[in-house]
Parts: structure tokens; sequence; C-alpha cells
């Protein structure tokens, strides 16, 4: 596999030298008593229930010290006999729980069985196959998974950040359809990642109705309001998307600087994948406070205030690299989701080697190199704390699987990848791969499948070194001249457990 590698070892290795940057070498990172190797083994389990709709009532208010909520779930029995449903719920308290029969709202008992579960127990017992509403009645304190600042509040939709503020079965990755009714106080507008109804105008403020636009998962339910001026970028109107831009109103030119090119980013991607948009409508909103982070679900992505451009910004920074790879992540991380958090690179990886690509759209080859040069050292700078493989079944938390290997060293494999078949069959590996899992979840072997059924080739050695196993190789290169021939030695010298 080294020989077949040649070329990118020796790149590896011309990158560090070019930077100045030592190459970490894997025996000399530190035991492994980091978290992501001490926490448990996270296995995938058949859940009990399967979450087929989801009708979910909240009040947002920025200014009140609660978000306040009831949520509807329609579940289907995958056990042979079911007598509790258990939700994770580490933020939330249930305040009520009842079973719905037709008309007949039934109250259930309840309890914390573990810090981050409430069990909610039925009152008879329910087979395989069947069908059934649970209403739960909850309220959360702003925090982890939802935030405010001033006048604005919002959620976000990591696996990691929904039990924060929304009590969830205990299988994140279920795939369900939503409906969502919001209400504020005034006239604010809702952001959601779903698709909008007409507002209502209500006593206390105004009621908004959303929609999923597809089947979703927890993670994809990001909702923001607040004072906020929406408009779209200039060429939006005759795009085959819809784009709407929302901001603070005294930054309204900001956003014009900001995200002029947001038609032609979308073209470039669905060109680039062969694959259409997954919304019809694309909302890109700035708030104050959210940084250092960006949150994106199904048509909605959610920047900090602080990614606008003032008047000069324009001239010294171009924010489209960054907004092709958030918007890439409306195809990895919500079109496909990740089966499970061990192969969580997935989502995460695709989205920063697009946004390299993007360059090379732009600015050409030289430009793709230097952004992949910077996921390299940010990944190289990980590499002094631990190493892991790209896969992998230990962690505290999901959010520990979000870090510079999920995306740096992921997109660095699928760059490999890139250079070896070339533009065009790379493009078809991910088209392949995008239409036999979109709508669903997907891990790593899907997308071995994918590049093996393009390229006609085995590519399981490559996974075995470059996704299963962790850490990159340590090369050493001597040479001898003699006479008219110079010999060249290349001695690959990294030690350690899994390692290339």
């Amino acid at each position: 596999m080294l020989r077949q590698c040649l070329w990118t070892l020796f790149l590896i290795v011309l990158l560090g030298s070019l930077a100045g940057a030592p190459v970490t070498r894997a025996q000399d990172t530190p035991a492994f008593d980091h978290p992501l190797f001490t926490g448990p083994i996270q296995t995938p389990t058949d859940p009990p229930v399967d979450l087929q709709h989801l009708a979910l009532a909240l009040r947002l208010d920025a200014a009140s010290p609660h978000l306040e909520g009831t949520a509807r779930f329609e579940l289907l029995v995958l056990t042979d006999t079911l007598r509790s449903v258990d939700f994770r719920a580490i933020g939330p308290s249930i305040e009520r729980a009842e079973l719905l029969r037709d008309t007949v709202h039934s109250p259930l008992s309840f309890e914390r069985i573990a810090t981050d579960t409430v069990r909610v127990r039925l009152d008879t017992v329910l087979i395989a196959g069947d069908l059934f509403w649970l209403e739960l009645a909850f309220r959360a304190a702003p925090g982890r998974g939802w935030h405010t600042r001033s006048a604005y509040a919002w959620t976000t939709g990591t696996p990691g950040s929904v039990p924060y503020w929304l009590p969830v079965p205990v299988s994140p990755a279920d795939r369900f359809s939503a409906s969502l009714t919001v209400t504020v106080p005034g006239m604010n507008p809702v952001l959601a990642a779903a698709l909008p109804g007409p507002p209502r105008p209500q006593d206390q403020g105004t009621t908004y109705g959303f929609y999923s636009p597809y089947l979703i998962t927890t993670r994809h339910l990001v909702l923001a309001t607040g004072p906020l001026d929406l408009e779209q970028p200039g060429g939006s109107r005759n795009a085959r998307t819809g784009i709407t831009v929302a901001v603070p109103p005294p930054l309204r030119a900001s956003a014009s600087r900001t995200f002029g090119h947001l038609p032609e980013v979308i073209q470039f991607l669905t060109d680039f994948l062969r694959h259409p948009f997954p919304v019809d409508h694309m909302t890109v909103a700035a708030l104050p406070g959210l940084y250092p982070d960006a949150v994106s679900g199904p048509g909605l992505a959610l920047l900090d205030t602080a990614f606008l451009l003032d008047a000069r910004g324009r001239h010294d920074i171009n924010p489209d690299t960054t907004l092709a790879r958030l918007l890439a992540g409306q195809w990895f991380g919500n079109l496909i989701t990740a089966r499970h958090e061990t192969d969580r690179w997935l989502e995460d990886a695709p989205p920063y080697l697009l946004g390299a690509r993007f360059a090379a759209h732009i600015w050409g080859d030289d430009a793709f190199a230097l952004r992949m040069e910077s996921l390299r050292q940010a990944y190289l700078e990980e590499t002094s704390r631990y190493v892991r493989p790209l896969v992998w079944d230990r962690w505290e938390d999901p959010a520990q699987m979000k870090d510079a290997h999920s995306r740096m060293r992921g997109a660095w494999v699928l760059y490999m990848i890139y250079r070896r078949i070339g533009d065009d069959a790379f493009r078809r590996v991910l088209n392949r791969f995008l239409y036999a899992q979109e709508r669903s979840g997907a891990d790593t072997e899907d997308l071995r499948r994918a590049l093996e059924a393009e390229t006609g080739t085995d590519w399981s050695a490559f996974f075995d070194q470059w996704v299963y196993a962790a850490g990159h190789p340590i090369l050493e290169l001597s040479y001898e001249h003699a006479r008219d021939t110079l010999y060249v030695t290349v001695r690959q010298v990294q030690t350690g457990p899994l390692v290339p």
C-alpha cells in the first residue's frame, strides 16, 4: 500500500518542509488517556420504537428564563412488547407526560433513571407494530443547545446539544417527518430548518408554522428569532434556489458585501456534485453571539455577525470559500447523515474539501493547495494531543467527534482519493453516494462501495489504513550519489498502535 500511496506521502513531507512546521510523530503523542479513548464503547443498538412524526410547539422569547414547549411523538413499536419509552433529556425538565388515544389524554408516570435519560412508563402493554402517540410538556433553561443574546434566541441541532433543550428518543439517527409551531413576542421573524407557513398574529405575539422538507433527524431542529431584516441578494430572484439573507437591521450593508455571491456558490456546488440543491429555498442568517461555530439545518444556516464584512473587509477577505463549505452541509450533514456518530467524518469532511475545491474554481489549483495546507496544519496541531481513526467508537459526548480528525484529516483522505482518480471520477463517486444514501443514514462502507463501483478498483486496503487506522506516515528520506546515479531511500518510521 505504501507504493500505491507514494505520491501522497511525498506530498505530506513536501508540504511539511515548505511550511516549516515539524511533523508530529505518532509515538510522541500522549498515551491514550484522552476522553475519546477512555469513554465507553458506543455500540449502535436496535431501538425499541421508531419515531414516525414529531409535532413540536414552542414559545421562544429571548427575555424569558425558560424555553417552554410541547412535543408530540408518533411512535411505532419495534419490540415484541413495550412497557416504557426512554428519552434523552439532559437539560429539559419534563412537566407532563400523556398517552394520546383518539381524544383521550391519559396521564403517565415518568422518572429520571440517569443524568441524561427520562423513562416514561406506559399504562398499557404495547406490541410490535402498534402505532401510538406520546405527548411531553417540558421546560429548558438557556445554555447548551438553546441560547439567548440580547433580543435574539436560537437553538443548535448537533447530536450532543439537542437533549439539552428538547427530550428526544434514544435513537438520534432516526428519521421522521416534523411539524412545528413557534410563538414569539411581537412580530419578530422566526427562521427554521423547515418549510414555512403563513404567520398568525396572536394576542401575545405571532405564531409561525413550519413543516420538514423531507424526513429529518432531531439534529435538524434548528430555530432562530430576533429583530432581523430579511432580503434577497442580487441575482437570487432568478436562481433555481430561492435565497434569503437575515441580519440585524444595522448590518444590512455588511450582509450585501458578505452574501452577494451566494447564488454563484450554490450553482458551483450543484454543478460539481451533479445533484440538485436539497431544498427549494435557503436562508442564511447572522446572529450576535453565535461564534465560534456555525449552525446548519435543512434550508437554514446560522453564522455569527462577526463573519460579516465591513467596507474594507471585502478587499481583504473573500468569504465565499467558507460559504461553500457551509452550504455543502446541505448535502453532507442534512440530506445525508451518518448512521452513527462513529462515522461522523462523512458529514464533516466533504464540506471542507468542497470549500477548498471552490477556491480552485475561483483562483486556480494553487488556491486549492493552499486551503488544503491550512487543513493539514490544523490536523497536525491536534495530533500533539491525540490521534484516532476516522471511524471511532469511543467518546463521552458526541460533540467530541467533531474534531480536526473528522473535518481536516477526513478532508485530506478525500483529497488523496480526488488526486488519484481525478476530478471527473471524484464527482461521479460523490454523485453516486448522494443518490444512493440521500434522506437516509450512511456509513463509511457505503462510501467505499460507491468509490469501487465508479472506479472498478478494490479500495479496502486504502480504507483500512487511512480511515480505520490512526495517524499519518512519518518518512525519512536519504540519498546517495554514486557517479552518475542518484539513489534515494524512503523509510516509513512512525510507530505506535493504529497507524497507517
